[in-house]
């Protein structure tokens, strides 16, 4: 199994906010459990932060339908990592808005073009998004 984490910067209006946050939630449960994925998934003022686990080849088609979805651009994927060990097997999709104490570490890492950084900023996320699961 892999663990995976990208940040990616809302790209749809604030005005829209919830009713495109509740899509995306809602599609993506759905989505999840047909893939044997599951995650967390933060957002908090414009950026995304999720932590997604699953086989390969279902993280694969994922990340390739979620770099294609207009609602969110300039995707980073932070890294992954095998594991043995599932963080968010209970959740389809944990969903959490305005995450304030993790949003200042997402808007630094969304494009991020440094490995060291890129990979600092994938444990830290999984720690964090980890926790809030637990």
């Amino acid at each position: 199994m892999i663990q995976l984490v990208y940040v990616s910067r809302a790209a749809f209006p604030k005005d829209e906010e919830d009713l495109v946050l509740n899509a995306i939630v809602d599609t993506s449960r759905v989505r999840n459990a047909n893939g044997k994925v599951t995650g967390g998934l933060v957002y908090c003022d414009g950026f995304f932060a999720e932590l997604l686990e699953g086989e390969t080849g279902a993280l694969e088609e994922l990340m390739s339908s979620i770099s294609k979805d207009s609602r969110h651009c300039d995707l980073t994927v932070l890294g992954s990592v095998e594991s043995q060990d599932r963080k968010t097997q209970d959740w389809r999709l944990a969903y959490w808005g305005n995450a304030t104490f993790i949003n200042k570490k997402i808007k630094t890492l969304v494009g991020c073009t440094d490995k060291e950084s890129r990979t600092s900023g994938f444990h830290v996320l999984k720690h964090l998004i980890s926790d809030l699961v637990a």
